[in-house]
């Protein structure tokens, strides 16, 4: 993984260049993912090199090149300043419509506390307020407490995506561990792994 400062400004500068050298005759869509970008623990330089590549991307959307980019955001930090700055090179542009922000929300093992799903949630609202055009997206992991909470009412898939403006798209449970069985994976990870008389 990329972890200090010249790695990321080398592989921003290289994902530039990259975007720029596409056939768009082969390529309408493009996805900037993995790891954290927007969590300001970055220098100056990161920040607008970052920008640069967004207004690359906004540019080749407001030509018609590319059709749409998707952005992926775990939205678990107080200060939006960087994202924000980032969505506002598309609404420069008017292009923000073309956006698509990915994140995620589980009812199990995604926030640490009530007080970081508070935080996601009120990030969620903001981005709404500010940008109702952009399309959000949220992937929720189809874990077993997940199944167990909507067949109890205690979680509401409908309410989630209304109240947050968003639209969700379900993944399989995936995680990397040493457990030989799945008795032993679910004693380490109680109510991820899936029951199959619940799930069906």
């Amino acid at each position: 993984g990329i972890k200090d400062t010249n790695d990321k400004l080398d592989a921003i500068e290289q994902t530039i260049q990259f975007v720029q050298a596409l056939d768009f005759s082969k390529y309408s869509e493009i996805g900037i993912t993995g790891g954290e970008l927007f969590d300001l623990k970055i220098s100056r330089q990161y920040y607008q090199q970052l920008l640069q590549l967004f207004d690359v991307l906004a540019r080749l959307l407001q030509d018609k090149k590319l059709k749409k980019v998707y952005i992926t955001a775990s939205l678990l930090y107080k200060d939006l300043s960087l994202l924000i700055d980032c969505l506002d090179t598309f609404k420069h542009y008017h292009v923000s419509n073309k956006v698509l922000l990915c994140t995620s929300y589980d009812t199990k093992y995604r926030f640490k506390n009530e007080a970081s799903e508070r935080l996601w949630k009120h990030n969620m609202l903001e981005l709404y307020r500010i940008y109702p055009e952009v399309l959000l997206h949220t992937e929720i992991i189809c874990s077993q407490d997940f199944i167990v909470k909507v067949l109890n009412n205690e979680f509401s898939i409908k309410d989630l995506e209304r109240v947050y403006h968003t639209k969700i798209n379900y993944i399989k449970p995936q995680c990397n561990t040493q457990a030989k069985s799945i008795e032993e994976f679910d004693k380490q990870l109680p109510g991820f792994v899936l029951h199959r008389a619940d799930f069906l």
